[in-house]
């Protein structure tokens, strides 16, 4: 009985290390995402498995709503098809390329990254991640942008937000928007304070703009604030602007 039981626990967890497989979209025979020969190995990823969305020969169209563990974007359209798409791994890059026509989520990775090339996401976008950097990215639809960890974030910047904003601080580190280039908020754009530490928008850079109504809200739980346009020149606001802060070093 004791063999039977080992075997058993031995198979288990086989089963488990066979059980995630990083994938490579290649699209040799089509765009859908289900068929397994569009994919390197071949199969179709499911929630346990890592995804990477390169160029391939057709462009990648999600069938169904989907969850899978780590998600990478470098180059090619990934066409969410108008259903949602759910990365709930600890790792989310997006570095060039596109993703289009549907909902995005990232829930709860260690490190989410944007840019590095130009990226579009042409889509709403929610992420809920420990560390967030950002540069290089147009943002078409509503985006909503959590940091939930202890590191200093630094984005650098060249990001263009054309839907609604909404980014919230609630870790123990810093996040920084706008260090080193300008970022444009073309439509409403909220930004919370929630956590132990800055939200410093508009850091360190020349020429930020927005365009659309802006909401500050600081609510930390310790002695910090947002800071706008810090160590910065030429930030210009179009619209109205709404503060509020309950305690802290306030908006500055």
């Amino acid at each position: 009985m004791r063999t039977l039981v080992l075997y058993a626990a031995y198979f288990c967890l086989l089963q488990s290390v066979r059980a995630q497989t990083s994938y490579t979209w290649n699209g040799s025979v089509s765009t859908a995402w289900n068929t397994p020969a569009n994919w390197t190995p071949g199969g179709v990823p499911a929630a346990a498995d890592n995804v990477t969305i390169v160029t391939g020969g057709n462009n990648c169209i999600l069938a169904a709503n989907t969850s899978i563990n780590n998600i990478t974007l470098t180059s090619g359209t990934l066409n969410l098809g108008g259903y949602t798409l759910t990365a709930g791994g600890t790792n989310a890059s997006f570095t060039g390329g596109s993703a289009l026509n549907g909902t995005l989520v990232v829930a709860g990775a260690t490190t989410t990254v944007f840019g590095g090339g130009a990226v579009t996401m042409n889509c709403a976008v929610t992420v809920t991640s420990a560390a967030i950097t950002l540069k290089n990215t147009t943002f078409q639809g509503v985006t909503s942008l959590t940091k939930t960890g202890p590191t200093n974030d630094a984005s650098a910047g060249n990001n263009v937000f054309n839907g609604a904003l909404t980014v919230t601080n609630n870790g123990a580190g810093v996040l920084y928007l706008g260090n080193g280039n300008p970022d444009q908020y073309n439509a409403a754009a909220t930004f919370n304070n929630n956590g132990g530490n800055n939200l410093d928008i508009a850091w360190n850079s020349t020429g930020n703009v927005f365009n659309g109504p802006v909401t500050f809200n600081n609510n930390p739980t310790t002695n910090n604030g947002i800071y706008v346009s810090w160590y910065s020149t030429g930030t210009v606001f179009n619209n109205s602007l709404t503060v509020s802060s309950s305690g802290g070093t306030g908006v500055q």
